[in-house]
């Protein structure tokens, strides 16, 4: 049995671990429920030097890593979820503050802290290079030692810890290893029991599945129909090594700009109408967006452009020229 999908309203019901079963390369077996159950039913004897069961989940933007987090999180009897991004080290782990009152220095308990014997899930976790070394102590031995304002303590943070981060440049690249992926620390990795990598690649069967369960949730089937296919052609053309924009994120967009198309004539209900003009607005807006000086619409345009994505880029646009001007030989003028 699959926890996720009674916790997450994008979870497909044959799917088993929400969206990320779409590029989970993970085989035999599901994380959100190992996770869950090793959480509410622990083994019955542990080693005294246990440490805290950590899992650290790693890829492209997309294929649903904050779904899977809220979900672990929404089934557990003690959790705290953060987002790193908007989270300090003190945050993370105790702070010192001053009673308003007496004038004396009390300490504040973080996450970590709140979450002992519980679960702790950290999203964004690539946004906090400045905290990860305050982090080492309380993953590695299970506690957090302050010592601020004349007070010196050690609380505990026995806490399991679900990881979400997305790697340098917004696509995981096969060709770097974790570390420089995330530009994280040996240290800090080598504290993950678990490590998954998750990757979007376009999969025809798989994206129609899931496209048709997220228009099941938003859509009539009419409306549903337009907006679906749409973005199973945009997936099918997302096929660049560099990056994949085109994302479920980007259906999603849809349906809102299809809600806000009904909203305007003051209807609650998506017509086929609406979800035409919201794909006439997502063409043009792709156009703008990913339109090379050829005309040719790439998709690699989002991201920043290397020495290795120039060189493919070129070959790409002379092998173009040579099918439309169907020859193999070009001259090129050098202006000194």
């Amino acid at each position: 049995m699959s926890f996720a999908k009674y916790f997450n309203p994008y979870v497909h019901p044959s799917m088993d671990t929400s969206l990320l079963k779409v590029n989970l390369e993970f085989e035999g077996g599901n994380l959100l429920d190992v996770v869950i159950l090793w959480h509410l039913h622990p083994p019955t004897k542990r080693l005294p030097c246990h440490q805290p069961d950590v899992y650290d989940c790693i890829g492209d933007p997309g294929p649903g890593k904050s779904q899977l987090l809220q979900a672990a999180a929404a089934v557990s009897p003690r959790r705290k979820y953060v987002c790193d991004n908007a989270t300090t080290n003190a945050g993370l782990t105790v702070a010192v503050v001053k009673d308003t009152m007496t004038s004396d220095y009390a300490f504040k308990a973080g996450a970590m802290v709140l979450a002992d014997g519980g679960l702790c899930c950290i999203d964004e976790f690539d946004k906090m290079s400045a905290e990860h070394q305050a982090l080492l102590e309380a993953m590695e031995q299970q506690c957090v030692s302050a010592a601020k304002a004349g007070l010196v303590a050690s609380l505990s943070a026995r806490t399991s810890i679900l990881a979400a981060a997305n790697p340098v440049g917004g696509h995981y690249n096969r060709a770097k290893t974790v570390d420089e992926n995330l530009k994280m620390s040996a240290a800090l990795l080598s504290r993950f029991d678990l490590v998954f990598i998750l990757l979007d690649k376009p999969h025809e069967l798989l994206d129609k599945r899931l496209s048709e369960h997220i228009m099941s949730v938003k859509c009539q089937k009419p409306a549903a129909e337009i907006l679906q296919n749409f973005y199973l052609q945009l997936r099918d053309r997302s096929t660049s090594g560099d990056d994949t924009p085109i994302t479920a994120r980007q259906l999603e967009s849809l349906v809102r700009l299809a809600q806000a198309r009904a909203q305007v004539e003051l209807r609650e209900e998506i017509t086929a109408q609406d979800a035409k003009d919201a794909v006439e607005i997502m063409k043009e807006s792709l156009y703008d967006k990913y339109v090379d000086e050829h005309g040719f619409v790439d998709f690699g345009r989002s991201g920043g452009m290397n020495q290795q994505k120039e060189a493919k880029r070129f070959l790409s646009a002379l092998n173009k020229q040579s099918e439309l001007q169907q020859k193999d030989c070009f001259s090129i003028s050098v202006q000194t």
